[in-house]
């Protein structure tokens, strides 16, 4: 496969995966990114060649920053990891400040007991 071609198919299952994990038809996020529904299929096939602009509408659709649709973790550990921590940064985006610090407690807490 092509070095470029590549790339276009990582970003595409990257764009599928958090598509997927949000509960979002193609169309969703078409609506959400506004982009045509066609656009989405093609860039999850790696078919695509995205603009800037693209990129950033896309990532904005799936509330996810940028960087996130360029990570490619190990295949046998992107699964389950990825969909955590999106799950995860879903939550936390609707908190207010009180609630994020009392979580933050929570996690130092649950570190500090796993190193034990």
């Amino acid at each position: 496969m092509e070095k470029n071609t590549h790339i276009k198919v990582r970003f595409g299952e990257r764009v599928r995966f958090f598509r997927k994990i949000a509960g979002l038809t193609q169309e969703q996020l078409a609506e959400r990114a506004n982009l045509h529904p066609t656009y989405i299929g093609q860039v999850e096939r790696g078919e695509r060649n995205l603009s800037l602009i693209c990129i950033e509408k896309l990532a904005n659709g799936l509330s996810v920053e940028i960087k996130d649709l360029f990570t490619f973790p190990a295949e046998e550990t992107k699964n389950e990891k990825d969909e955590l921590l999106y799950k995860i940064k879903a939550i936390v985006k609707e908190m207010d400040s009180k609630s994020l610090r009392v979580s933050e407690k929570i996690l130092k807490y649950l570190t500090e007991i796993k190193g034990k």
